[in-house]
Formats: structure tokens, C-alpha cells, sequence
């Protein structure tokens, strides 16, 4: 494991996903198809100019194998399975790169959040973990230009870093990019937590997905002590503590 003790705190962990898993994730984004990442502009959905490489999404729940590397890294960062996006598995052949960004929702001009993350509802996005699924010799790696940082895509390997500081604000040292590989493609899934809970547990859905009449499923409140109330300070006990990660 190494740490990083910038601020925000980045871990980066190897040997995380074994080449067999790796490979088996992206034969699972493969056999359910790759598709542009589109963005909502203004009620309407367009190509990423950001982001130019091709994309499928998981939900908790639509895969067994994927609902276990779900719940493991999960448990690398100290935030529950209920916090995460949809995951999202990305091929990037050469060319294709992810532009410099942040993870963390900003505010526009009139300091309002876009609609379409619905902050309000699940809170910012306050960790991002890449894990990389395939070795890129040349390029390919994500590059943290305020903090002259760049980790290397190594298949296995999970770079975990916080996107918010102390007052819940994006960080500005959190800009990072993806850059293009120059041969062969690289394969990444992306994590993203919120604040709070924006699904269900995977109990919950099942009962659900069982139930002829259910149509809506409750959020099941989780345990506040699963919620880091800085993201730093959880980052630090994790990076010090190596038995929170069970990988």
C-alpha cells in the first residue's frame, strides 16, 4: 500500500482485483455493451466532451461477482454499499482520455447544484476509488495536476482518494484527469460514494425483486457510525489500519 499525505489523502493499494477478475468485469461490460457517456444539458442528453471514452453501467444488484467486489471495496473505505452510484466500467482506446475534472459536484454561476446530481437527495460525492483492470505500459494513467501526482494504471491496483475538504467543500486539489493510452486500451470501474444512502441494501432489493406487489422500496436508514464525518480523518484510519482492508 502506498499513501499519499497530501490533502485530499489519496491511497493507492495492489493486487486489490486478481487478473481473473479483472477480466472477467470487463468481459461483463463487454457482453452488455459499450456505450458513449452523455451528460444532461439543459434537459438534454449529449456527448461528454470531457470524457471520451466509451462506458457501461451496474447497479447494486445486477451481477452476483460485481455485487462482491462492490461490497469488498466498499468495506476498504469505510462506507456502506448503499452510498454508491452505479458503477461504471470504461474502455479507453488510444485518444480517448478523461479531461481535467472533479469528482464532487460544484455549484453553477448562481451558486445552485445541477439538477441531475441530486445532491439534495444523496449529498456530494465525497469518495472516488478507480480500480484498473488491465496493465497500460504507455499513458493511461490518472494524473493529479494541482499536487504534481500521477498513479499508473497496473491491472489489479485501487487508487482511492477524497473529493471533499473538511467544510464538505469539493477540494481544489482533487483535479485529476485520465490520460489517453498511446497502445493497446485501458479498462477502469469507477466508484463514486455520496454523503448519504442513494439505494436500497441488497436485502432490501431482493425481497423486493421477489414481492408480486411491491412496487416502491424504502431506504433502510444506515448505521451513522458508517459515516465518516471527514473524509480525511477516515482516510488516515484506513491507510494506518490495514485490517479494515479485507482484500
Amino acid at each position: 500500500m502506498i499513501k499519499y499525505n497530501n490533502t485530499p489523502s489519496i491511497v493507492v493499494e495492489d493486487n486489490v482485483l486478481s487478473p481473473a477478475l479483472c477480466e472477467h468485469i470487463v468481459n461483463l461490460a463487454e457482453t452488455k455493451g459499450l456505450g458513449d457517456n452523455l451528460i444532461n444539458r439543459d434537459g438534454k442528453y449529449i456527448q461528454d466532451e470531457i470524457r471520451t471514452s466509451k462506458g457501461a453501467f451496474f447497479s447494486y444488484g445486477d451481477n452476483d461477482v460485481l455485487d462482491g467486489v462492490i461490497e469488498a471495496l466498499s468495506g476498504m473505505c469505510g462506507l456502506p454499499p448503499t452510498r454508491l452510484e452505479p458503477v461504471t466500467i470504461q474502455r479507453y482506446q488510444p485518444g480517448q482520455e478523461y479531461k481535467p475534472h472533479y469528482d464532487a459536484f460544484l455549484p453553477d454561476e448562481m451558486g445552485e447544484m445541477p439538477k441531475s446530481s441530486k445532491v439534495e437527495e444523496g449529498g456530494n460525492r465525497c469518495v472516488t476509488m478507480i480500480a484498473y483492470l488491465n496493465d497500460v505500459q504507455d499513458g493511461g494513467g490518472t494524473v493529479f495536476p494541482v499536487l504534481g501526482l500521477a498513479i499508473q494504471a497496473k491491472q489489479g491496483r485501487v487508487l482511492m482518494f477524497g473529493n471533499l475538504d473538511e467544510n464538505k467543500i469539493p477540494h481544489p486539489a482533487s483535479l485529476h484527469m485520465g490520460l489517453p493510452p498511446e497502445n493497446g486500451d485501458k479498462w477502469i470501474i469507477t466508484f463514486w460514494f455520496r454523503e448519504k444512502d442513494v439505494m436500497v441494501t441488497k436485502k432490501e432489493l431482493k425481497k423486493a425483486l421477489n414481492s408480486k406487489n411491491s412496487t416502491k422500496v424504502d431506504k433502510k436508514p444506515v448505521d451513522s457510525k458508517l459515516h465518516a464525518k471527514n473524509v480525511h480523518n477516515k482516510f488516515k484510519e484506513i491507510a494506518a489500519d490495514r485490517s479494515e482492508m479485507p482484500l
